[in-house]
């Protein structure tokens, strides 16, 4: 996750602030501290077919990850200020991972859907949330 976390602080300009799963732990209570923020979430693995090359063991594995983006705007209690600035953050994330091949990774990410997650209107806080896949190879050592 620290690869991906790293590629949107070097490849975003609308992020204020890029942090990881327990960074969110702290505001998903909707006490966002900056306007925008994004926290890389592990989602899921599938593990694929298990193949024996050369006497050892060898599967592909799936890997499904979030990027949570917590969306603030000062006295904004409906989400529709928040809706509008979610399609240029939106837009940002996917430019900075669709394709890109993290170091570890065989396949390069794919977009897997967005959707809003939560709005908090007491605190004025959206969150939406992106998903990826890509794939990674562990190996019988």
């Amino acid at each position: 996750m620290s690869d991906i976390q790293a590629r949107l602080i070097v490849q975003t300009t609308t992020l204020d602030q890029i942090g990881t799963a327990s960074d969110f732990a702290g505001i998903a209570d909707g006490a966002a501290k900056k306007p925008v923020q994004a926290f890389v979430l592990p989602d899921a693995e599938t593990a694929g077919e298990q193949k024996n090359a050369t006497g050892r063991l060898v599967q592909i594995v799936t890997v499904r990850f979030a990027v949570m983006i917590a969306i603030k705007s000062a006295g904004a209690r409906t989400g529709a200020k928040q809706l509008d600035d979610v399609k240029a953050v939106h837009d940002d994330v996917l430019a900075a991972l669709f394709g890109w091949t993290p170091p570890a990774a065989l396949s390069p990410c794919l977009y897997s859907g967005a959707s809003v997650v939560a709005f908090d209107a007491k605190s004025g806080v959206l969150f939406y949330q992106m998903k990826f896949t890509s794939s990674e190879q562990i190996t019988e050592v």
